[in-house]
């Protein structure tokens, strides 16, 4: 999950890492979209399941909601079928 702010997250968190990504390196001529999907997967590699964006686009902070992530186990534990025995 993306957020343009603290204000937009509406749960506690607790903060995993901040993110910056190097403007005059490898990002140059990144678009937006890229930079963010690029902070979204080292945010999740960190076991972050959110990132809150900075004040500019190389930066943000990467974020564990548990409210989030209680609910997405649970709604992949409802989608399990177990096979019948006999």
């Amino acid at each position: 999950m993306v957020f343009n702010g603290v204000s937009e997250v509406g749960n506690p968190y607790t903060p995993v890492a901040d993110l910056t990504t190097n403007e005059g390196g490898p990002d140059i001529g990144a678009s937006d979209k890229q930079v963010q999907g690029s902070q979204t997967k080292k945010a999740a590699s960190l076991g972050a399941n959110g990132i809150i964006r900075g004040a500019t686009r190389n930066k943000a902070l990467a974020i564990f909601i548990p409210v989030d992530s209680g609910a997405r186990v649970a709604g992949a534990a409802a989608r399990v079928t177990v096979p019948r025995a006999g």
